[in-house]
């Protein structure tokens, strides 16, 4: 945020002065020396960030006293919106809403259009994803991409590896080889696991999908869904990348299917996180979006991932 402030000298005489930024009380910065000619104006900008929500009390004032005190204050507020920041990312917009890749993620973190949610949702392409300031996101979710350009892909792993977090979900774009390269370009830090291959039943095999079998109860963003097991029991899986596990060090399987392959997964890289699903967020390769627990987990992994906790009446 920008702070601009101007000082008037209407005196006949030059005079040096300083002015100070602070912020809810607390001094924030002090401006380099500023000389005014007489009968002379100057402008300073200050530049600072709020890191939490609310209602912010700002003011600029003369570090030296003049002549009169009573014009040596300026008072500002900032509200800082208290929606937790979301990019949901998709390849393309669909003309039809609901043929989009990311539409249930979007109806599940954005259901009230309406204010007073705690989630604040920004649908982008990865066009948008080259001139977003990505910091500005608390999670990016990209839903069924092709594998990011070298540009692109350094641009989310600084993002990552900032603080920042990135849930990929998979789907009919999603190349194993590609997204491997573009992590090993990354040095590990946009993958969760190295990945294998697409899988779907094959003839011959006697099923025709998957069952989630498993999830981690430790996990603060399921605990909350492992009881009754039909929860994610009943969740089919008709197709999904396979990920790696055994060969990503320090990778977390969240959630395997019944013959034992992981299915979500996460990892730590540098002070963020990078989250994998490896079906997709449709129904082309799942029945997950239409089960009941599709919204909730959704919004409650958001929460986990921010740090915030949700209030429970």
């Amino acid at each position: 945020i920008q702070a601009t402030v101007e000082l008037f000298n209407p005196s006949t005489v030059a005079q040096p002065q300083r002015v100070e930024l602070y912020l809810d009380n607390a001094k924030e910065s002090t401006s380099p020396e500023l000389t005014l000619t007489p009968g002379g104006r100057v402008k300073h900008t200050f530049e600072f960030e709020l890191t939490t929500a609310g209602i912010h009390r700002g003011e600029v004032r003369l570090a030296r006293p003049d002549g009169s005190a009573l014009d040596d204050h300026r008072f500002f507020t900032v509200t800082v919106d208290q929606g937790i920041p979301v990019a949901i990312v998709k390849a393309r917009r669909h003309e039809i809403r609901y043929l989009d890749d990311s539409f249930y993620v979007e109806q599940a973190l954005a259901p009230a259009r309406s204010g007073g949610w705690a989630i604040r949702t920004m649908a982008l392409t990865p066009d948008d994803l080259m001139t977003e300031r990505l910091s500005t996101y608390a999670v990016v979710y990209c839903v069924n991409l092709p594998a990011p350009g070298p540009e692109l892909a350094q641009r989310l792993r600084a993002y990552v590896e900032g603080g920042g977090n990135l849930v990929w979900i998979c789907g009919d774009n999603v190349e194993p080889d590609a997204y491997n390269q573009m992590n090993q370009q990354a040095e590990g830090s946009l993958l969760p696991a190295p990945l294998l291959d697409v899988r779907s039943p094959q003839p011959g095999e006697g099923r025709d999908s998957w069952s989630i079998a498993f999830l981690d109860k430790e996990h603060r963003a399921l605990r909350d869904f492992a009881e009754p097991p039909s929860l994610y029991q009943s969740v089919l899986v008709y197709k999904h990348v396979r990920m790696d596990a055994r060969a990503a060090e320090g990778a977390a399987i969240l959630a395997r299917l019944d013959d034992g392959e992981a299915i979500l997964a996460e990892r730590s890289a540098g002070k963020g996180r990078v989250t994998m699903l490896g079906t997709s967020a449709h129904v082309g390769w799942t029945n997950l979006p239409l089960r009941p627990l599709s919204l909730p987990l959704c919004v409650r992994l958001t929460f986990v991932l921010v740090g915030a906790e949700q209030v429970h009446h």
